[in-house]
């Protein structure tokens, strides 16, 4: 929310983040089937700093003052659902993320385009695999947001303004397209 004080969203984050962390190791891994590098990249990207802070914010976790945020559990909130990101955009699963990783056989250097709405969380994590991710989107705010937030994690992915469905033919071929 707007007017939280810098402390009170850092501990948010914090908190969030260890959600997703307990949430990994204890559901996602536990079922197996995870490539251990796809676990290991799942762990490093924080998917919570990609959701939108106002549903980030309805957790309900307690602040050091004691009062209370939302109605949601933290650890319930990061479990097998897609949430809502700024400018319309979503955030796709842990179990999406490594499924689409699977399913298109991402290995370092792997080529990847990736197209549509997602907040970027799939592609940071492909980065973080050692992907070469090129995304396309075609909203300024999403791409903007996306840039500031994989700088910030020290992830690299090409962007592109444009309509998704004309795809990004001079960065071709791709060894993946995820839709």
């Amino acid at each position: 929310p707007q007017d939280w004080s810098p402390e009170q969203r850092e501990i948010l984050a914090s908190d969030l983040d260890q959600a997703q962390q307990d949430y990994l190791e204890e559901v996602l891994l536990a079922q197996g089937g995870v490539d251990p590098r796809v676990a290991e990249a799942l762990r490093a990207v924080p998917r919570m700093r990609f959701v939108d802070p106002d549903d980030a914010a309805n957790t309900g976790l307690s602040l050091p003052s004691g009062e209370q945020v939302g109605s949601w559990s933290a650890r319930g909130l990061t479990q097998g659902r897609p949430m809502s990101a700024p400018e319309g955009a979503w955030v796709a699963t842990e179990a999406q993320v490594a499924w689409a990783a699977k399913a298109a056989r991402i290995t370092p250097g792997s080529r990847v385009l990736e197209l549509g709405r997602e907040a970027g969380y799939q592609a940071a994590v492909l980065a973080e695999l050692g992907a070469h991710v090129h995304r396309v989107d075609d909203s300024t705010g999403r791409l903007g947001r996306l840039r500031g937030l994989l700088a910030g994690l020290s992830l690299t992915v090409a962007t592109q303004l444009a309509d998704p469905v004309g795809g990004w033919p001079d960065a071709g071929p791709f060894d993946a397209i995820l839709v």
